[in-house]
């Protein structure tokens, strides 16, 4: 745990945060990343125990919205906390998280698998190693926010056409507790489940020729993310530009297919 000043504060070589005009805000390698932002929960002593086999902060979420209905705001329940007891906090929760091996499930996640991810592409081998395994942990896990998130980010494409079918027909077989929302993500599931099936068929007709579409380094499937149009790896996270991705026999043709499918 090191610090330059007060306002700073360095995890590791890959991740720090600093207080900036009362805001407190993540870098990931230098770069700023995302202002932390703060959720409070108000639970009542006596429902306290309604919370012990809660595995996430997400499902704590869900379990609160579930038991008043709506999320407590700091103007319901105001903290009175200096922006640098704040900062403090914030920083406690980051060195947590990386502590416990960058367990998605210590924090938001839609804090957790961005900045997870940040870290991989940036070169930090934990977290290229573990990021298709806590997408895969969380995907299995059946928090609904979570599988929320996960498909409206496309995380989804790091997985294999197979866990996505087997969680459609977990979800076909849930109670219609969450009906609306169990219908969005098989909708989503069943779109993404198509794009996959029609990567996975062209990179076995390239193979079959002769040619290969995989990474490297590890020899895992490369896809192209929709967000940052980046090469990457979904074995290990390894970002591989245009140029080297060609080298390694995506063709012109290749590329072209990953442009237009994954939209």
């Amino acid at each position: 745990m090191n610090s330059k000043n007060e306002n700073e504060f360095t995890v590791n070589e890959y991740l720090s945060l600093k207080l900036e005009g009362n805001r407190t805000f993540i870098y990931v390698k230098g770069k700023r990343f995302r202002q932390c932002m703060r959720l409070v929960f108000h639970i009542p002593i006596n429902e306290v125990e309604k919370y012990d086999r809660i595995d996430s902060i997400d499902e704590a979420l869900e379990l609160y919205y579930r038991l008043t209905g709506r999320l407590i705001h700091d103007e319901d329940y105001p903290l009175e906390l200096t922006p640098e007891q704040e900062f403090r906090g914030h920083c406690s929760n980051i060195q947590v998280w990386v502590e416990n091996d960058y367990d998605t499930r210590l924090l938001h996640s839609n804090l957790a698998f961005p900045l997870l991810e940040a870290l991989a592409r940036e070169g930090l081998e934990r977290a290229k190693q573990l990021l298709k395994y806590e997408i895969m942990k969380r995907f299995e896990s059946g928090s609904i926010n979570v599988l929320l998130m996960l498909t409206e980010k496309k995380y989804t494409y790091y997985l294999d056409a197979e866990a996505i079918r087997q969680k459609i027909e977990d979800l076909r077989n849930r109670k219609l507790v969450h009906e609306r929302t169990i219908r969005i993500l098989i909708s989503r599931l069943r779109f993404h489940l198509k794009k996959l099936v029609r990567i996975e068929q062209l990179i076995k007709s390239r193979k079959e020729n002769g040619l290969d579409g995989t990474c490297p380094e590890c020899g895992g499937i490369l896809i192209l993310t929709r967000e940052r149009a980046e090469i990457v790896c979904t074995e290990c996270g390894l970002v591989v530009h245009e140029k080297i991705a060609r080298e390694h026999g995506m063709s012109e043709e290749f590329h072209d297919y990953f442009s237009t499918a994954l939209i």
